[in-house]
């Protein structure tokens, strides 16, 4: 089926100056160095992020601090893994947005409305330059926050602006140790005792279509009186 042409989501982004990628991230953060990876390594052609930005709350940073952007961790081992020098500069420039709760989760709907405003805060920020693309990266979090970082992208997403999901298969998927694939074999004890290689993991990239509200903003409303303006007869004297 033809998707209608206001949806927004398939076809390349183009040479943009910024490629910025966001992700929101819950207790797994592995999903962060999974989404680089499937853009920046995997993906042919290749769409390696110049900016990350990280959305999570305060129950997460925490961990994501030190499981992706410390001095040796995820991201730095990543670089060195795939001969990445661009991977470990998104460490060094990466930018946390921390939502504070009550609960340091999102626990319920006054919580989640909460994340809701920071994504459209974030979101309507990051889609300001022109020159810039932004890949949203909806994996990691609750489902309520995917949600709530969907719709942020439905408002403001652009025609250069992506949304995707990251799906990775068993054992690989929520294993505390697996950050990535891996070139070389790398040994790793699965969760029912058995010995696993992070080289054969399978990870996905599924792009979401989005109908991309900012293109169908109603025009200037001088504009839209001269359009609905109808035609004066002509004289017939």
């Amino acid at each position: 089926m033809t998707a209608p042409a206001a949806c927004v989501g398939a076809d390349d982004a183009g040479d943009a100056r910024a490629r910025i990628l966001l992700c929101s991230v819950g207790l797994s953060p592995q999903i962060v160095t999974e989404a680089v990876y499937a853009l920046g390594v995997q993906a042919q052609p290749a769409w390696r992020p110049t900016r990350l930005c990280l959305l999570t709350t305060s129950a997460a940073a925490p961990g994501l601090e030190l499981a992706v952007l410390a001095p040796g961790a995820a991201l730095d081992r990543l670089a060195l893994a795939w001969r990445a020098p661009w991977a470990a500069k998104l460490r060094e420039t990466a930018v946390v947005h921390t939502v504070a709760t009550p609960s340091g989760d999102l626990s319920d709907g006054v919580e989640l409305a909460t994340f809701a405003d920071a994504s459209v805060a974030l979101v309507r920020e990051l889609t300001v330059e022109p020159s810039a693309a932004l890949h949203v990266c909806l994996a990691g979090g609750r489902k309520s926050a995917a949600a709530a970082m969907a719709l942020a992208v439905a408002l403001y997403g652009r025609k250069q602006d992506r949304l995707s999901h990251i799906v990775v298969d068993d054992p690989y998927a929520a294993h505390p140790l697996f950050f990535f694939p891996t070139p070389d074999a790398s040994p790793l004890l699965g969760r029912d005792g058995r010995m696993i290689d992070a080289r054969s993991a399978v990870v996905r990239l599924i792009t979401c279509r989005f109908p991309g509200c900012a293109l169908l903003r109603r025009p200037p409303r001088e504009t839209m009186r001269k359009r609905s303006r109808p035609p004066r007869p002509r004289s017939t004297a």
